[in-house]
């Protein structure tokens, strides 16, 4: 865009590579609907603009107790289990996951690194807008070690 100097692309402390960038891309949600749990290859932050999210995050370590789809998979980096019904005894490794969970509400901005797991429930209607930027290398060499990546 020349009309408009805000969205002229330019160097910032979050977004070191502005050519990285591919936009922010915003989601409209109505209550209950989720993304299943997944990672991005890059950083992103996701700020959210109405309604309130619940986030479960984990580090990238945690892959091998997530139960990730297999890379070649059209789902890879996506997780096989139904969070809205657990079963622990189909999926006895995810007792051990480790991680943390956030409500995201409107006015916040969240930050999740790249290759961090996350499953994401809209708990009432909501928009939310994200952007991604250069993948980190840090997590990786997890994901290398659950089969998505070679070394």
């Amino acid at each position: 865009m020349t009309d408009l100097d805000i969205f002229r692309k330019r160097k910032s402390l979050f977004v070191r590579d502005p050519q990285s960038n591919k936009g922010a891309h915003c989601r409209f949600g109505m209550k209950g609907v989720i993304a299943a749990a997944h990672y991005d290859g890059k950083k992103n932050f996701v700020a959210m603009l109405k309604g309130v999210k619940r986030y479960v995050l984990f580090p990238p370590r945690e892959c091998r107790n997530l139960y990730l789809l297999p890379r070649g998979h059209p789902s890879a980096r996506h997780n096989t289990m139904d969070w809205s019904n657990l079963n622990f005894h189909k999926y006895p490794k995810l007792k051990n996951a480790m991680g943390t969970q956030i409500l995201l509400k409107a006015g916040e901005v969240l930050y999740i690194p790249s290759f961090w797991i996350h499953f994401i429930i809209s708990l009432e209607t909501s928009i939310q807008c994200n952007t991604r930027s250069e993948k980190a290398k840090r997590g990786y060499e997890h994901l290398v070690q659950c089969g998505f990546y070679s070394s």
